[in-house]
């Protein structure tokens, strides 16, 4: 129920809902003065038998009004071999060897009120047209040869046969007719249900299923071993799945045909903005935008080019990396604000000494980087052999219409394509006609200097690599400009192929191997980890520019698709500021629970690398408001049991996806399965306890910042579901799991009645209880009416940040926010353990001293915490304006501060 395996596109999914239950949500939307942001997939669409377009391509090939829809290699070597028909879709949906398959009958001839198809493995596929001549010409012989035949079921049987022989006549009419004649008469249905008995032969009788092998050999289509054809598959895939067909979107017939029910729900009023999907799959996404964008005014008779639909994209830049600024945008799904938030809260120094010791407990030495890049070039190797295959071809059709490129080994050449995509440290670049921009060049070149490094001259010589920069770099040579669309279709086909490659190598594999912070092993972050920029500076770099540029893009903190829930990064986040207890912690808990690994083929399960990752994915879900309910603790365990799993299977070391290693995930199993069973009284839960209650309340800090930061950054904060209360979720499925929205509706009704306006006395009691996350959902509700009651002060106000005085100036990140004459501050804690006061919220004087911040000489010198409704005045000392920290942080750890009004000194009344 994702969504993402769009079947039809010009309907609506009625799983979900009829189009009265959608108009009704408009409705309800538009009577809240709300709006509804349409996600929409461009990249790819289910390759299911749902998509009645991708159905009708495999039931009729290149002939298929839909065959140009989808990005199939039609002359892959793979779909041409003899006895096959010519230029077959290669589908990996077997889950054995064909043969084995074919003589087990789990594949079989059928029909339905749909026609004949063949059910193989419980998945649907459609004969060709002219196929249907030779069964029923099985029927009709059976019926010559029967004595008691009906001629007028003879008769019948003929017409449907001669209809599906010619081309005139429409293939629905005849598979309806004929299905009709199935029913109707009980004489045709037996000669229908012996002919495919036929062709299904006998199990063990293998001259019976020749039949049906040739059959399914003249199809358009070929079944294939999912193993096996990931060398083979000639159609580009989301991401390597088999079942996600990517969509040649810009081929302006398929724009048009996509993209025509969103367009008149925009007319309509029934959409108020997109949200664009993995746009980094796309052959031009600059070109796709500005298409969408000229789509909408021709449509609405406007002369205007100017972007009238508000529209973000699902762009993961890396890093530093910025939106190619001429993308007509208004910005990005938020993972770079993700970022920028998250490291605000990680002591830098700290990591560095995580990733020490982290190197000396596991015993690995590669770097994150070193470990990113074997982890892209084992994906290329596992996962996307089809595709490389397809490259290598068009790479050396490069090579040989090039006189420096002929006669160097092909292997050479391929394996310096490999090496050139794992050491691309983005998500990929953006050439569209050989002229290649200033961003893309840097990183190209740091891709080959990186690549060079690592490949040994004797698998790839100077002369490869020299040929590999000149088509990457678009480097000047004699003969390849006068080969400009061969050069320019090899560079498009590559840039949308590392998009999956960093997805698949970094996101699903690197994040789950290295572990030095498991909290940096996000979405977006920079694969490169020498080069992230922590602290106060390079959070209001990222805002300032944030502000300049894209205003209005999204700040996302959790998503879908995130590895950690918000709150799960805000609480491991702290073990940056305390490495040396950290360090001290992980050996003593493995010490303790020694007894539970077991050994398994010469090695240790779990190995101490997997005991980091589930040490610390531990200390970041386990719920602080613990219920040791049964069901509560066995829920806990299936959680963090399946997350070990997948993240084992993930990391392609001792287990994977493609081949499961049972024996050790047993192992895993019984290893968490026994800490979940030991007593309260055992030494690592003891301890573990122990040091979850101390990083608690930290996290907990931290989690309130984050969230107050989204709110009032520049860019519109992203609320992802159940993240109203504190919501400890690991990476999918886990962060899929249904929300409890009645508990949050509840606990919201509940604070609108005992607390309707800002009280010191009620923040004071959710703050005592802040373990059940009441104090987030307040949090959540006061900032956000402050920000709809001052839109134009977040969508227009200037960002300022603010300086702070004093011994905890690191540890406070403070901004205002100016538009004409509205005012705000925001200012919130970081690396609280720096504080003092263990185990305690930083508040009042005893914490803070006489540290304070300054304001911006014009700002008003009377605020107003819309929390707590405390006022606060600023005073002035040596021509700076100050607000004391104390003062601010006296009840709550985090403030939103507004300008007060001037004070009315007319006596009258």
């Amino acid at each position: 129920m994702h969504g993402y395996d769009v079947a039809d596109p010009r309907h609506l999914n009625e799983e979900l809902g009829t189009e009265e239950d959608f108009d009704r949500l408009i409705e309800q939307l538009h009577r809240h003065n709300m709006g509804l942001l349409l996600d929409i997939v461009p990249n790819h669409m289910a390759a299911s038998p749902e998509n009645p377009c991708w159905m009708d391509v495999l039931e009729s090939g290149q002939k298929s009004r839909y065959a140009s829809f989808f990005d199939i290699d039609w002359d892959s070597p793979g779909s041409k071999a003899p006895p096959l028909q010519e230029g077959q879709v290669v589908v990996p949906f077997l889950t054995d060897l064909y043969h084995k398959v074919l003589a087990e009958q789990r594949i079989a001839l059928r029909l339905d009120s749909k026609g004949l198809f063949f059910e193989a493995e419980g998945n649907r596929f459609p004969i060709r047209r002219e196929s249907y001549s030779a069964v029923l010409d099985a029927c009709i012989l059976i019926l010559r040869e029967s004595t008691r035949a009906d001629g007028d079921a003879l008769q019948k049987l003929s017409a449907v046969r001669t209809g599906f022989a010619g081309e005139e006549a429409d293939p629905i009419l005849l598979k309806t007719k004929l299905w009709g004649l199935y029913q109707e008469s009980e004489e045709i249905r037996k000669v229908m249900d012996h002919a495919l008995r036929i062709f299904n032969g006998e199990k063990g009788d293998a001259a019976s299923i020749e039949k049906l092998d040739s059959l399914l050999c003249e199809q358009h289509y070929r079944l294939a071993f999912w193993r096996t054809a990931v060398g083979e598959v000639n159609y580009r895939r989301f991401f390597g799945l088999n079942d996600l067909v990517c969509v040649r979107i810009e081929n302006p017939t398929v724009f048009s045909e996509r993209h025509a029910r969103t367009l008149e729900m925009i007319r309509q009023d029934k959409v108020d903005g997109l949200r664009i999907d993995h746009i980094d799959g796309l052959a031009d996404p600059l070109e796709y935008l500005q298409r969408l964008q000229r789509t909408r005014a021709i449509t609405d008779n406007e002369d205007s080019t100017a972007l009238n639909i508000y529209t973000i994209v699902e762009k993961i830049t890396s890093g530093t990396e910025s939106l190619p600024p001429d993308w007509p945008t208004a910005g990005t799904t938020g993972y770079d604000f993700l970022n920028a938030v998250n490291t605000l809260f990680v002591d830098a120094a700290g990591s560095r000494e995580l990733e020490a010791s982290y190197r000396e407990f596991t015993g690995i030495r590669s770097s994150f980087t070193e470990t990113w890049s074997v982890r892209k070039r084992q994906v290329i190797e596992e996962l996307f052999a089809a595709d490389v295959r397809m490259l290598s071809s068009r790479l050396g059709r490069l090579a040989v219409l090039s006189r420096s490129g002929r006669d160097i080994p092909m292997h050479e050449l391929v394996r310096g394509l490999k090496e050139v995509t794992a050491s691309l440290p983005i998500y990929r670049t953006y050439c569209r006609d050989l002229n290649l921009s200033p961003r893309d060049r840097d990183y190209l070149q740091r891709a080959f200097t990186f690549a060079r490094e690592r490949a040994p001259v004797s698998a790839v010589s100077d002369a490869a690599f020299d040929f590999l920069r000149q088509v990457f770099l678009l480097e000047p040579s004699v003969d390849l400009p006068q080969h400009k669309e061969v050069w320019l279709n090899f560079l498009k086909r590559w840039q949308q192929f590392t998009g999956a490659v960093m997805a698949k190598g970094l996101e699903d594999t690197a994040f789950f191997v290295h572990h030095g912070l498991v909290s940096l092993n996000e979405v977006g972050c920079n694969p490169l980890r020498k080069e992230i920029r922590f602290g106060i500076s390079a959070f209001h770099d990222y805002n300032e520019k944030t502000f300049r540029k894209y205003p209005s893009t999204l700040n996302a903190t959790s998503t879908h698709d995130t590895k950690w829930s918000e709150d799960v990064r805000a609480r491991i986040n702290v073990l940056s500021e305390m490495p040396a207890e950290w360090k001290g912690r992980l050996a003593h808990w493995a010490k303790l629970n020694q007894p539970r690994k077991k050994i398994l083929d010469g090695r240790m399960v779990p190995s101490p690398n997997e005991e980091v990752l589930l040490y610390q994915s531990m200390l970041g879900a386990w719920p602080l408001q613990e219920n040791r309910e049964d069901s509560v603790r066995a829920r806990l365990r299936q959680r963090i049991e399946t997350f070990i799993l997948k993240a084992a299977r993930e990391a392609k070391t001792h287990s994977s996806w493609v081949s499961p290693n049972e024996a050790h995930e047993n192992v895993l199993r019984e290893f968490i399965s026994e800490i979940f069973e030991a007593s309260a009284q055992d030494p690592f839960v003891v301890d573990f306890r122990d040091f979850l209650e101390r990083i608690g309340r930290y996290g907990a800090c931290n989690g309130f910042s984050q969230v107050l930061l989204k709110i009032t950054s520049p860019g519109v904060p992203d609320f992802y579901q159940g993240n109203e209360l504190w919501n400890e979720q690991l990476t999918d499925p886990d962060n899929r799991t249904a929300v409890d929205f009645s508990l949050r509706i509840k606990a919201l009704e509940e604070m609108t009645r005992t607390c309707p306006a800002p009280c010191i006395s009620a923040c004071a009691d959710m703050l005592s209880n802040w373990r059940d996350g009441r104090l987030k959902l307040y949090l959540t509700k006061e900032a956000l009416h402050f920000r709809r009651s001052h839109q134009e002060l977040f969508l227009r106000g200037e960002y300022l940040p603010l300086g702070c005085l004093g011994d905890h100036r690191e540890s406070v990140c403070c901004f205002a926010r100016h538009f004409e004459d509205e005012w705000s501050i925001t200012v919130v804690p970081r690396l609280v353990t720096k504080l003092g006061g263990e185990m305690a919220f930083p508040l009042g004087g005893s914490v803070w001293g006489t540290s304070a911040i300054v304001l911006p000489g014009s700002s008003p010198a009377n605020w107003i915490n819309i929390f707590t409704g405390e006022s606060l005045t600023a005073s002035v000392s040596r021509r700076k304006k100050r607000l004391q920290l104390s003062d601010i942080f006296s009840n709550l750890p985090f403030a939103l501060l507004k300008h007060a009004p001037i004070p009315d000194h007319n006596t009258d009344s």
